[in-house]
């Protein structure tokens, strides 16, 4: 399982970026603390899938209950990434760029991170800390950049205080697996369905993970998700400064879904939570009535909700202003 890590790696430099592993091992028998490891780390491959050979016992994730209880947890992790993880296919397949990626591939000024191999990115904003050794009820891992990057947990959006080339060691029960979200990031995201097509008609929500300026930007790409040459597609353009969240688009593809929800992490300035009691929607160019939506904050981020019926997410340009 240690070793998928710089295999991952190795196809991903190589050009190779749809990569993926034999979960929980080809050969020999795996027990319930090796797949359930195996089913977390897997998850942030773009192939995923648990796989044996006959002359070893059933393997499949329900054949323990706590490994099907972190399957799920982490399979709701994948899903809501989707939209995340086809935007960097997209960017693989037309610029050449990477999925998976080493930690001294986005932070190449940082010589420490060459040894890191327990770590691994999910394009420019995903940071997973797996947990790759028996027994173990916490993982350890760097958070590059700090403290200029900001880092936060994707489970409650709590920032990372870490120094440079610090070794952190984080909480990871047997359900768990650490994953954490660079700040300046935006993320689009969708809920779980019971399948991508069910989750592909889910009202979006999107994610902004301010940096140490208050700004943010990110992307998503669209399609059908079917075809293997679309002739519509869609591609987005997000940016947040001056408390203020813009879309800029291009392409011919509808995607009809609303938007549901906006949550940003660390809306604080000088250290306290900054009060946020009204948002200004644009759409089009044309305002729009907010007075369903509901503001509320936890843990240094503010949740907007309530916005399914002010505006389709990705009909035409938007701009969300935070007062």
């Amino acid at each position: 399982m240690y070793m998928t890590i710089p295999q991952a790696l190795t196809f991903s430099i190589a050009g190779i970026p749809y990569f993926g592993v034999e979960t929980c091992g080809f050969n020999g028998n795996a027990d319930i603390e090796l797949c359930t490891r195996w089913m977390q780390l897997s998850a942030f491959f773009p192939l995923y899938r648990n796989h044996n050979s006959r002359n070893t016992i059933a393997q499949e994730a329900f054949r323990w209950a706590t490994t099907a209880e972190a399957t799920r947890r982490v399979m709701d992790v994948r899903f809501r990434l989707l939209p995340y993880q086809y935007t960097l296919s997209h960017a693989a397949h037309k610029r050449g760029e990477t999925v998976l990626r080493a930690l001294s591939w986005k932070f190449p000024d940082d010589k420490s991170l060459k040894s890191v191999n327990n770590q691994f990115m999910l394009g420019p904003s995903i940071l997973t800390t797996p947990v790759l050794a028996p027994l173990l009820r916490v993982s350890q891992g760097v958070f590059p950049g700090a403290p200029h990057t900001r880092w936060y947990d994707w489970y409650t959006l709590k920032e990372v205080h870490a120094q440079p080339g610090q070794n952190i060691t984080l909480d990871a029960p047997l359900e768990h697996i650490p994953v954490h979200v660079r700040g300046g990031s935006i993320i689009a995201s969708q809920k779980p369905g019971s399948t991508t097509k069910t989750t592909r008609m889910n009202p979006w929500s999107i994610l902004v993970a301010l940096d140490g300026k208050r700004e943010a930007e990110g992307e998503l790409y669209l399609d059908d998700g079917v075809s293997q040459e679309p002739t519509k597609i869609k591609e987005i353009k997000f940016s947040f400064a001056n408390a203020t969240l813009t879309t800029s688009m291009t392409g011919s593809y509808e995607d009809t879904n609303a938007l549901a929800n906006i949550t940003i992490a660390s809306w604080v300035q000088d250290n306290s939570l900054v009060e946020c009691s009204a948002v200004k929607i644009m759409s089009g160019g044309r305002g729009v009535d907010s007075g369903n939506v509901k503001i509320t904050s936890d843990n240094s981020a503010v949740h907007v909700t309530g916005l399914e019926d002010v505006a389709r997410a990705f009909h035409s340009n938007l701009s969300i202003s935070f007062m």
